[in-house]
């Protein structure tokens, strides 16, 4: 038996249309033998464990799997998962994305196994609305290109990429002071991951298209791009507070505080406009004031502000110069 290298990481809950070709990717990696399969299924109600035990046992994929019994939140499912992971390497697959290319897996393992000064491996994904249509993450013109520091790094999507672990037992340990925080959404996600990464090595990207993120079915497509901005804007400032306690002050950090400046100043500069517009009597009869008073009271609008502010003044008393 081929030794277990990688680990794909699954946290799945309510995402039964999708299974199937989450396992039928997975069946078709070259490097199967070496992988291990962990879901951990968040209480779903779908159907989607049977579908996921079916599916494992037709492809006969080496599946590892454990049921909340309830409903308890992605933050506690990715944390069980990191906790889990016994491989040199690791990479997330959620239940509604999957592996286009049967190399997927094997390119990244073998070019993290032949450059040991890089922790994160990441290839180009094409992004899929519900109307079937796609269109590649990143431009395919784009060059193949290492990466040093998050500064300088574009985002890349869950499916894309593969890790070197570097969950150490402390570090987990500080992740799970956070799972009761109100915060706790910041370190669910692909963002936290990348930018942990970035400590231990360098990134490279390949631009091939080896996988598929349906980019409108999770939570997050399904927000307003405001309420994206205020969740980066919030994210990055925990992850600045977090890394800095972790590993002290060094550009990863100051990326991330920087990045908490960018999307505050992104978010005031719209909430000045909005502000500006229910001065004007006629705004009120708009499509755009209907669909801010049905999606939020408009008393809210003075919570974000007063949020905006605060953000502001953080920021803004943190001085510091990087060599």
């Amino acid at each position: 038996m081929a030794e277990k290298i990688i680990t794909i990481i699954t946290m799945s809950y309510n995402k039964a249309p999708y299974i199937k070709d989450w396992a039928k990717g997975l069946a078709k990696q070259t490097y199967l033998d070496k992988m291990k399969i962990l879901v951990i299924d968040d209480g779903s109600i779908d159907g989607s464990p049977d579908l996921i035990k079916k599916y494992a046992a037709e492809y006969n994929l080496p599946l590892e799997m454990s049921l909340n019994g309830k409903n308890l939140g992605l933050m506690y499912s990715t944390k069980q998962a990191y906790k889990k992971i016994d491989t040199k390497y690791f990479a997330v697959l959620d239940s509604d994305d999957y592996y286009l290319s049967p190399q997927k897996v094997e390119k990244a393992v073998k070019f993290l196994e032949s450059h040991p000064d890089y922790s994160c491996y990441a290839c180009n994904t094409l992004l899929e609305t519900p109307d079937g249509s796609q269109r590649p993450y990143r431009p395919e013109d784009v060059p193949d290109a290492s990466y040093t520091e998050l500064g300088s790094t574009p985002f890349f999507q869950t499916a894309s990429t593969t890790f070197r672990k570097f969950f150490s037992p402390e570090l987990l340990d500080a992740i799970d002071k956070e799972t009761g925080t109100a915060k706790r959404h910041a370190f669910e996600a692909d963002a936290f991951r990348n930018i942990l990464a970035f400590h231990f090595g360098k990134l490279y990207f390949e631009n091939s298209l080896d996988c598929i993120w349906r980019n409108t079915i999770g939570a997050w497509g399904k927000i307003s791009a405001i309420s994206k901005e205020l969740s980066n804007m919030k994210c990055y400032r925990k992850y600045f507070e977090f890394y800095t306690e972790q590993f002290g002050l060094d550009r990863n950090a100051h990326c991330c505080l920087t990045t908490s400046y960018k999307f505050y100043r992104e978010i005031l500069s719209y909430v000045g406009r909005l502000f500006e517009g229910f001065i004007v009597t006629e705004f009120k009869k708009t499509d755009l004031f209907k669909n801010i008073l049905a999606a939020k009271e408009v008393t809210d609008l003075n919570l974000i502000f007063n949020e905006l502010v605060e953000q502001y003044k953080y920021l803004e008393s943190i001085s510091f110069k990087l060599s």
